[in-house]
């Protein structure tokens, strides 16, 4: 797989607020890890196990477009409740990379 087949997204909201992630494009939403997950039990051989499944948040995909060039940002709240523009400035050069 090459470079070309991943994309960064600007999170905005949620624990994860102001990071980048790089990960294969999406249409509708992105699914991160939260930051604390529940620790492992361990149980004995004669008992029977719980299952846990791994936490995570749910974040909305928008296309976002910034002095002509378009960025994916992945939100938990409309954008109109962020300066987005000023996120993707602290960002640049070298933070965040456009959509081609």
């Amino acid at each position: 797989m090459s470079d070309l087949d991943h994309v960064d997204y600007l999170v905005l909201g949620g624990e994860r607020h102001g990071e980048v992630w790089n990960g294969l494009p999406m249409k509708q939403w992105l699914q991160l890890p939260r930051t604390q997950q529940p620790m492992a039990k361990f149980y004995s051989r004669d008992q029977q196990a719980e299952i846990t499944v791994p936490l995570n948040d749910c974040y909305f995909i928008t296309e976002y477009n910034y002095l002509g060039e378009r960025f994916l940002v992945a939100s938990t709240e409309p954008l109109a409740k962020f300066d987005v523009d000023k996120e993707i400035k602290n960002l640049l050069p070298g933070g965040i990379s456009p959509i081609k």
